[in-house]
């Protein structure tokens, strides 16, 4: 049996060693996987130099493009610097299986998130946030709890009782999709295909 341990991004992943002022593609590790990013500066940005640091938090299934990218292309000019990221199975990230909606997981991404701003010549560490939308919102508090690094955390229509919402729409009570998880888990460890299930 094999299990692929890498993903290989279509589009190239690059670090930008010389920032620039807009949206600068980045990439950092998170668990020994590659992760892709968008790191958004003000448009007067000077790497010289030290902003306040937002990363942001993807709701349930989304990508650095859509929600967290849009917020952090308006906030960044108000002198934050921003990071948009793709958490681990998503998007241009390494990870598999693909498309895996793991809290836990996207909380460890976003406290290494937190450490890779935390690196930037350009980035204040002592002035680090988490923004968090929808089902985001509730793994960047949980985030923040557990990393004295995050100074502040805000949210946008959160979620913060993610069994409830996933099911008020579904209908399959919470219990029941933990089962059809556990048994597609177990098909995957026997046969090495992953098996997805409906989250909602």
């Amino acid at each position: 049996m094999q299990f692929p341990n890498t993903f290989e991004p279509q589009f190239g992943i690059t670090y930008s060693e010389e920032l620039k002022p807009g949206r600068n593609p980045v990439w950092f590790m998170s668990e020994g996987v590659k992760l892709a990013g968008n790191l958004y500066t003000p448009s007067d940005f000077d790497p010289s130099k030290k902003y306040p640091a937002i990363t942001t938090v993807n709701p349930a299934g989304a990508t650095k493009e859509q929600s967290c990218g849009f917020y952090s292309s308006k906030i960044k000019e108000s002198g934050f610097i921003l990071l948009a990221f793709d958490n681990r199975t998503w998007g241009e990230s390494q990870g598999w299986p693909r498309y895996r909606e793991d809290p836990f997981m996207k909380v460890e991404d976003t406290k290494n998130s937190l450490t890779f701003l935390s690196c930037l010549d350009c980035v204040d560490d002592n002035k680090l946030a988490i923004l968090g939308i929808c089902s985001g919102a509730g793994y960047a508090a949980y985030a923040a709890c557990f990393d004295a690094r995050a100074k502040s955390v805000a949210t946008v229509s959160g979620i913060f009782d993610f069994p409830k919402w996933i099911t008020s729409d579904s209908g399959v009570p919470f219990d029941e999709m933990l089962k059809a998880s556990a048994a597609a888990r177990k098909k995957t460890y026997l046969t090495g295909k992953p098996e997805y299930v409906q989250g909602w």
